[in-house]
């Protein structure tokens, strides 16, 4: 497990090159074998633009610049999106669920229950759809607690398209995309939970 922490403060800083915009509720990955850091997503200053570019800090030049991915099929073109979480796996960055920005052609902002797949070292990019369990639909959602934890990604509430509070406990497979509730003890010693 990598254990570095980085920060990154930026104040009162004039740039003479090419930096991303602002953003909020966006996501900051690092890629160890290539030393860069990934930012993709979130909402800019900007009224409906959400930030679908992919843009990489090389850690070792202090540059940032735009990646041009390969895109595996026409579904797999990606809007920008918010609410979601990134994590780094199998040297590749998964950017779970989230949320498509408002724009003039969606009246709301609808969930995903999509997985982006990005492979840095292809510059392919993917989506993945966690399967249903037979009656059980995955609910898509945004600003939800999640954490990695051996090949698992386990991920606990977040707020639906519809502004409901979710209070699922689930963990979807990054190597299959299946997905299933996590296991809870009920009783114990004659107690009801």
């Amino acid at each position: 497990m990598n254990d570095k922490h980085y920060y990154f403060s930026l104040y009162r800083y004039h740039y003479k090159t090419w930096v991303p915009k602002a953003r909020e509720s966006a996501a900051l990955t690092h890629f160890p074998e290539q030393n860069s850091f990934l930012l993709y997503g979130g909402v800019s200053s900007e009224p409906m633009n959400g930030l679908a570019s992919l843009n990489i800090y090389n850690n070792t030049t202090c540059k940032w610049d735009l990646v041009y991915p390969q895109y595996a099929c026409e579904e797999s073109k990606v809007v920008g999106r918010y609410g979601f979480r990134s994590v780094y796996y199998n040297k590749k960055m998964y950017m779970i669920f989230g949320c498509q920005v408002y724009d003039k052609g969606r009246k709301e902002r609808m969930c995903l229950n999509e997985i982006i797949i990005y492979n840095p070292f292809s510059k392919e990019l993917d989506i993945a759809k966690p399967g249903d369990r037979g009656e059980r639909y995955l609910k898509p959602r945004k600003y939800f607690a999640g954490f990695l934890l051996d090949g698992q990604y386990y991920t606990h509430g977040g707020i639906d398209t519809k502004g409901k509070v979710l209070k699922e406990f689930i963990r979807v497979d990054l190597n299959t995309f299946n997905w299933e509730p996590v296991p809870l003890v009920t009783k114990a010693d004659g107690f009801d939970f």
